[in-house]
């Protein structure tokens, strides 16, 4: 649920990098 979204955005800003 809310973590799991947590975890997919922090992924997504890791990669924005």
């Amino acid at each position: 649920p809310t973590a799991f979204l947590l975890i997919i955005y922090v992924k997504t800003v890791s990669q924005g990098d």
